[in-house]
């Protein structure tokens, strides 16, 4: 990569080694009060699988690059893309550690101001089950998306049960939780996941799947 290559230059780069996948185009949003943003797909949202990641294979060197802009939110960029630089946070997160553990220790991560899709960077800290774990009970309802992300990569039976526990409370506490958050597709996402994997037995995730069909499912 040449020194001065901007964010666009990288994220294009990258893409264009995918692009028999996708046909959306990099590009600015042009808005009415003059600001622009760059986005890509714009109804895209957290790319859980790997087909849907349009940053699978970047290198250490366009990775350094994309995530120093997005953990200083740099560059105004779309809500999908952001989701799209998160995984990749979630992924090459030690190339960029001092910078966000500086920022996960003066972050109020009680306020809907925090930069919440930071905290997919806990799927790489060498502590992050921890931090997730105690997250779990702060981070608050439609803020948790970078948090769900490390959970989904972090392979610690304590957090997943904990995570669990938390779902139950959160729809237990109100039954139209999730629906205009997303928030119940985390929910559907992770027990298929746990269910498939053997995390929990049917009888453990019983209560969550038929919350899940009962108020999820259309």
């Amino acid at each position: 990569m040449k020194q001065n290559d901007t964010l666009f230059d990288v994220l294009k780069c990258v893409i264009d080694r995918n692009r028999d996948e996708y046909t959306e185009e990099l590009h600015w949003e042009e808005w009415g009060d003059g600001t622009r943003t760059l986005e890509f797909d714009p109804c895209g949202g957290m790319p859980i699988d790997d087909a849907q990641w349009m940053l699978r294979g970047a290198t250490d060197e366009e990775a350094k690059i994309i995530l120093r802009d997005f953990v200083a939110n740099t560059t105004l960029c779309g809500w999908s893309l952001n989701c799209q630089m998160a995984r990749l946070l979630s992924e090459k997160g030690q190339l960029v550690a001092k910078k966000v553990d500086r920022i996960l220790e003066t972050t109020d991560w009680e306020s809907y101001a925090s930069p919440q899709l930071l905290l997919s960077y806990l799927a790489v800290k060498p502590d992050g089950a921890k931090w997730a774990y105690r997250l779990l009970d702060v981070v608050l309802d439609d803020a948790r998306d970078g948090l769900f992300l490390a959970c989904w990569k972090i392979k610690d039976k304590r957090l997943h049960a904990k995570l669990l526990r938390k779902f139950e409370e959160w729809f237990t506490q109100d039954e139209t939780w999730g629906g205009g958050t997303g928030e119940d597709g985390w929910l559907g996402r992770f027990v298929s996941k746990w269910l498939t994997e053997g995390t929990f037995t049917y009888a453990r995730l019983e209560k969550c799947i038929r919350w899940h069909f009962k108020y999820a499912v259309l």
